[in-house]
């Protein structure tokens, strides 16, 4: 009995050694997981608990109002994806009448959008965009008049009632048979704009919310995770490092130095009828800044401020580099410091910033304005459109492309002749071109045929060569200028003598 014991003692320690990789042992030498994180537990039901995510979510919102850096790389964020028109749609039916009346109605309802009459389209795509880094991004609620009405994520909460909270995990009710998302929890705001106070609470079936918020990188996952999570930590501790440092440059910057007494009385005694304390140090005071005077055996001299020192800058630099990656965003978007680029390293951090906002681009059309289109355009379609046209029963209402706007270069002539390669090579295709640059292949075509059309109007009004309306050089190249029609069948003409004087 007692060599059975021994051996199965021996057996649990093997397998407890043979753990196969490193990161499954257990040291000393660094931090192990703690609580509920050791546990095999849903992403929901782990950040609810001691309101995990809420306080992401309320420290991720003072470094938005404080930190410089956070705050500018939100705008950032939003100003590459959205621009300053926003995303646009561009109607794809049979019908171009339909396609015209349907932008032209989107255009008017981008204005008048929100239920509260406060912000157009424009302004949720931004704001959507700007809170995905510090809140997880923005609900929408789609009201009965068309209009729609941004809900907060901190809105979306347990229900207060304890017996209907059992069937909710973190404000979200989701069907424990398929999985599927059934309802919201939205709290209203007190008195103060918190939810500790009297405020009311509705709950909204998930087919009249739009979910524009972060993707979910866990298949069970319902609630957003900013974007910052992982690096909230390292963005508070090096605001807060900097703000420290800063301080203590600030307390040194008052005192031009210490005088040092070696022994005896001070140099000049305290006023008349004054009662130093233990310890107080005469001050000897200048129009921007104070001289202290020492005590017996003191040696100080602070002449000059050593904070910050030489290595404070590489590792304030180093911290935010970190930082950047959870974005997938250079060091120099993330902070706008541009003083270590050359011109090929600006056009090479340009050319993956453009690239890293495209998925950002593609999640707002796929989350918010798809949706909204098909949500919005279908009631229209019953009071202030016609339908739209239909091809084998199937109506094309939802057919539409979505033009972001131009993507920025450093080099506009070198990106355009690399555009002009790829065509010719068959690589990529004049309508991708134009798509990049926020640009429709019809609507640019259709433009350039009606300029053409006007120059010969122009042209034939007042008797003014077209080529001199449009010509265009570039300073040192040699191009010569596109002959008409009437050039042209004058040369054919000649041609043809040519042809026939060679012949006889």
């Amino acid at each position: 009995m007692i060599k059975k014991a021994i051996a199965k003692m021996f057996w649990k320690m093997g397998d407890a050694l043979a753990l196969g990789y490193d990161a499954a042992e257990t040291s000393r030498m660094r931090k192990d997981l703690g609580w509920g994180r050791a546990t095999p537990r849903d992403e929901d039901n782990m950040l609810a608990r001691n309101c995990s995510r809420e306080k992401m979510v309320l420290r991720a919102s003072d470094l938005r109002r404080n930190n410089p850096v956070v705050s500018g790389v939100c705008e950032r964020l939003a100003l590459f994806t959205v621009g300053t028109t926003g995303i646009l749609p561009q109607a794809r039916t049979s019908d171009k009448g339909w396609n015209k009346a349907a932008e032209q109605f989107w255009k008017e309802y981008s204005t008048k959008c929100d239920s509260r009459k406060r912000s157009s389209l424009w302004d949720f795509q931004n704001m959507a965009v700007s809170l995905r880094p510090t809140h997880g991004g923005l609900y929408f609620q789609l009201m009965a008049d068309g209009t729609i009405r941004p809900l907060e994520t901190e809105r979306i909460r347990q229900p207060k009632d304890k017996v209907k909270a059992a069937s909710y995990c973190d404000g979200v009710k989701v069907s424990a048979t398929t999985g599927q998302i059934e309802e919201y929890c939205v709290h209203s705001r007190d008195k103060d704009g918190g939810f500790s106070g009297v405020h009311k609470e509705a709950y909204l079936p998930s087919s009249t919310v739009l979910r524009v918020t972060k993707c979910a990188w866990r298949p069970d996952q319902v609630r957003e995770i900013p974007d910052f999570a992982p690096v909230l930590t390292a963005l508070q501790d090096v605001h807060e490092m900097n703000q420290f440092t800063l301080n203590t440059a600030k307390i040194q910057s008052q005192y031009i130095g210490f005088l040092k007494k070696i022994g005896g009385n001070s140099l000049a005694q305290f006023p008349r009828n004054a009662t130093p304390t233990p310890g107080q140090r005469q001050v000897f005071k200048h129009e921007w800044g104070e001289i202290l005077e020492g005590m017996p055996g003191d040696d100080l001299d602070l002449k000059s401020s050593p904070t910050p020192n030489s290595t404070h800058l590489p590792y304030i630099k180093m911290q935010y580099a970190l930082c950047a990656s959870a974005l997938s965003m250079p060091y120099e978007f993330f902070t706008l410091d541009l003083a270590g680029l050359d011109y090929s390293r600006q056009k090479g951090m340009l050319l993956l910033v453009n690239y890293a906002c495209r998925p950002w681009k593609e999640w707002l059309v796929q989350s918010f304005l798809q949706p909204l289109w098909n949500f919005r355009i279908a009631m229209a379609m019953r009071r202030e459109l016609k339908p739209a046209p239909a091809v084998k029963g199937v109506s094309e209402w939802n057919k539409v492309d979505w033009q972001s706007p131009e993507e920025p270069w450093i080099d506009r002539q070198e990106a355009q002749q690399a555009d002009v390669l790829e065509i010719q090579a068959g690589l990529s295709t004049l309508r991708q071109a134009l798509k990049r640059r926020g640009r429709d292949l019809e609507d640019t075509l259709r433009e350039k045929a009606e300029d053409a059309l006007l120059v010969d109007k122009i042209s034939e009004e007042t008797g003014v060569d077209k080529n001199r309306l449009v010509f265009m050089q570039i300073p040192g190249q040699v191009m010569e200028p596109q002959k008409d029609e009437k050039d042209n069948d004058k040369e054919d003409e000649k041609d043809n003598d040519k042809e026939k004087e060679d012949a006889e």
